[in-house]
């Protein structure tokens, strides 16, 4: 799980200073099958974090981001 602590403090940073962020959801194709959505990050837990969009929770892994099955513009634009 220590691979995964940038992802999740980035994630906590950005949860408590702003939760609302722009998520795109990619298949295993690579086939987008989201355009970039606005998101709220409604909690950031041990090996999960969860998002609501458009009032529907998602439940995500950090290594969902790792792997680039997320991808979070306000992740990617400033790392800690």
């Amino acid at each position: 799980m220590s691979e995964y602590n940038p992802i999740k403090q980035r994630l906590l940073f950005l949860f408590n200073s702003n939760p609302v962020i722009h998520i795109k959801l990619i298949t295993n194709s690579l086939r987008t099958l989201s355009a970039e959505q606005t998101a709220r990050i409604t909690g950031v837990y041990r090996n999960i974090f969860q998002v609501e969009i458009n009032e529907k929770k998602h439940t995500f892994q950090y290594s969902d981001v790792a792997i680039g099955h997320v991808v979070i513009a306000e992740y990617s634009e400033n790392r800690l």
